[in-house]
């Protein structure tokens, strides 16, 4: 994918193909299920009084990363929530090491936006008269504690075999982490939006994984295959937000469907890494002595919430690659039709350390 750069083991912003019989848990990762959420709110803004609501609703957004109590997490799980699939197959195993509802750490991230330009006016859950919320989070500590214990294995390197007690081990706790991330993300919009005073029920339109593997049928040749997303965006289940940095626009897009299998039926799902955290870090400290100055963005004047200096100057825009060169390169692919450019309003981020 555009946004392809380098991971821990693996590269980030690619997918694999790999036969029927065999899936690798190291293509995939440790935040199973990671993925986004795309959700219209019931706030608005009045654009003569703009930044004095913002400025307001920054002071207001605090504390979402603080874990909550097993019976808050049952009580919504029993809600009635409007998401575009089911996601119930939740483990009480996972809800009470109480991160459920946690945005966690490095580039995940929770960010209210408006709509800026609308290319597509077909879709009718689509207003400039409303905000709209992106949540970008994964499966926390449960899919870093399924990577762990396979990676535990002798045979793990070489691929589990499909009809394998370990193949079917894994792909049962694979699962169960997508949903637990997808509720996750339910959770996480709630709480931010509860902050903000917007008690209606809200709507999420776009929710996908890009950190997940799927057997999929390929159509050019009738055969299966494991597709292994490790940062990649489907392309086969609707639309997509791809996002930008803290500070830069973000593109809801529509898959354009004759190319999918050429483009292994996936899409960038962000900006991609331009610089190593290490070298963010340095570089920016040395530039913004100041931290104060991240706190609202250069360009686009939107509000940063994060306590964490470090990871500002590791989550700066400069440090990716320009969003609009990934949209226009899957736009010449002929992978993508652009619907909306999403302005960021503020941006929430974190770093948890202990109890990941």
């Amino acid at each position: 994918m555009p946004d392809l750069h380098v991971g821990q083991s693996t590269p980030i912003g690619c997918v694999v193909a790999t036969e029927p019989s065999v899936v690798y848990p190291e293509l995939i990762g440790s935040d199973i299920g990671c993925g986004m959420s795309f959700v219209r709110t019931s706030l608005r803004l009045v654009y003569e009084d703009d930044e004095r609501k913002l400025t307001k609703w920054t002071k207001q957004l605090q504390g979402l990363d603080d874990y909550l109590p097993p019976e808050t997490i049952q009580e919504f799980l029993q809600s009635n929530l409007q998401w575009p699939t089911s996601v119930d197959k939740i483990n009480n195993d996972h809800i009470e090491n109480e991160q459920l509802g946690t945005i966690g750490a490095g580039n995940h991230f929770v960010e209210l936006q408006r709509i800026e330009e609308l290319y597509d006016d077909k879709h009718d859950d689509l207003s400039k008269d409303y905000l709209y919320l992106l949540v970008h989070s994964g499966s926390r500590s449960l899919g870093a504690r399924i990577l762990r214990e396979f990676e535990q294995r002798k045979d793990e390197a070489r691929g589990l075999e499909r009809g394998t007690d370990a193949y079917e081990i894994y792909m049962t706790k694979h699962d169960e982490a997508c949903a637990w991330a997808k509720r996750n993300r339910a959770l996480i919009a709630q709480r931010f939006l509860a902050c903000l005073g917007d008690t209606i029920s809200f709507q999420c339109l776009v929710d996908i994984w890009h950190n997940n593997v799927v057997l999929k049928e390929l159509s050019s040749n009738n055969c299966q295959v494991h597709l292994h997303r490790k940062g990649a965006a489907p392309s086969d289940q609707g639309r997509v937000v791809i996002p930008g940095s803290r500070g830069t626009h973000s593109y809801l897009v529509e898959p354009i469907i004759e190319n999918q299998e050429s483009s292994g039926y996936s899409l960038a799902h962000g900006a991609g890494r331009a610089m190593s955290r290490s070298k963010a870090r340095q570089h920016f400290s040395d530039k913004y002595p100041d931290i104060d100055r991240l706190r609202i963005t250069d360009s686009l004047d939107s509000h940063v919430i994060c306590d964490d200096k470090e990871l500002l100057y590791e989550e700066h825009p400069q440090a990716y690659k320009t969003i609009d060169a990934v949209i226009d390169d899957l736009v010449e692919a002929k992978c993508i039709r652009v619907i909306a450019k999403l302005r960021p309003l503020i941006t929430y981020k974190t770093r948890l350390t202990h109890r990941e």
